[in-house]
């Protein structure tokens, strides 16, 4: 949360400054309550906490206070302000912190293969290009968050346990091996290919990222549970979206509905004739109700004219129920379809 707020800090316009405002004061209470717990589990650091000016809460930039955790007290020292339960507790946190950051970093760069390669094959035009490396540019974020995150956690780590046999599995994350398997990223194909030009033709020096192998399961069964994440996440927003094509038509044939309504009552007012008021205005209410009458009876021919070629064609309904809409369509009892409501089967989801 700290981090993440750095990070917006730096790019927040001035109409986005009371959001800001808001997130430093959350931050603010949650540190608070946290001192006190420091209070109770690691007394001694509050003293050597007083003495560094980056410790104080009473800042405004409350997202660059340290936290005094036993990562960040020297090793000289940490065996005396923090007890072992204390350090053994924030091993477990980075190494778990690790693991996650890692396995992130690696569903993002499936994410953006799999873009990668939908954009190169189906997208065109300006339109759908831009919005396409605007979804590219947000994954890159997400990708670069997750790998800054497990730099962090690894560097705790080694304040806490020193160099070690950990480090096979947990490596120095730098930049270059933050790429996919394939790694179709345009960037790293164009520098693919300047090398290949400069020291010829194969694959023989075509190397995997370590981030594919430091995963306790093999690299295939590593690479098919990310992509079943992200075919769930996938499959989730097609549901809803097949939820919308259910509920749209019917809304729209409720729209006619109420149109015809309207119009039908307000000839209902043309026809009447009033005995307390006069001839003259008599013919203006008649006038002033035929008009309305005309006005709803435009505005759902220009909606039928716009709309029911549409519904029509996605299936939505009949031709003659859509030029009368007159009909009402009773929509069932689930909307949703009946996959939904049943447990997913993994053989149903077509992942090698």
């Amino acid at each position: 949360m700290r981090y993440r707020l750095q990070q917006d800090a730096k790019k927040t316009l001035p109409s986005d400054l009371p959001v800001l405002l808001e997130r430093r004061t959350a931050l603010r209470r949650r540190i608070q309550k946290f001192r006190d717990l420091q209070a109770v589990y690691m007394p001694a650091t509050l003293p050597l906490l007083s003495q560094v000016p980056q410790a104080r809460t009473d800042v405004e930039h409350i997202e660059s206070v340290r936290l005094g955790l036993p990562s960040d007290v020297a090793t000289a020292h940490r065996a005396v302000v923090c007890s072992d339960d204390v350090i053994k507790l924030e091993l477990r946190l980075r190494e778990a912190q690790c693991r996650d950051s890692l396995q992130d970093v690696r569903n993002k760069l499936h994410t953006l293969d799999h873009l990668y390669k939908y954009k190169r094959a189906n997208v065109r035009n300006q339109g759908p290009n831009t919005r396409a490396q605007a979804e590219l540019a947000q994954q890159r974020v997400r990708r670069d968050r997750a790998a800054a995150r497990y730099r962090r956690a690894r560097q705790a780590r080694l304040n806490l346990e020193g160099p070690g046999a950990w480090e096979l599995e947990f490596q120095i994350l730098h930049d270059e091996d933050v790429r996919g398997v394939g790694d179709d990223e345009p960037q790293s194909v164009l520098q693919g290919h300047r090398q290949s030009a400069s020291s010829g033709v194969g694959e023989g020096r075509k190397k995997m990222s370590w981030i594919w192998n430091a995963s306790d399961k093999s690299g295939d069964q590593a690479h098919v549970e990310s992509l079943r994440i992200e075919w769930l996440k996938a499959r989730a927003r097609a549901l809803r979206w097949q939820e919308e094509t259910e509920l749209l038509p019917e809304e729209m044939r409720r729209v006619l509905a109420a149109m015809e309504s309207e119009e039908s009552h307000w000839e209902t007012c043309a026809a009447q004739v009033r005995t307390d008021v006069s001839e003259e205005v008599q013919e203006g209410l008649t006038a002033y109700a035929l008009d309305q009458a005309r006005i709803f009876r435009a505005m759902r021919d220009t909606f039928v004219s716009v709309c029911y070629k549409q519904v029509v064609a996605a299936g939505g309904g009949k031709d003659e129920e859509w030029r009368s809409g007159s009909t009402l369509i009773t929509l069932p009892p689930a909307i949703l379809p009946h996959d939904v409501q049943q447990p997913v089967d993994e053989s149903d989801l077509h992942i090698p």
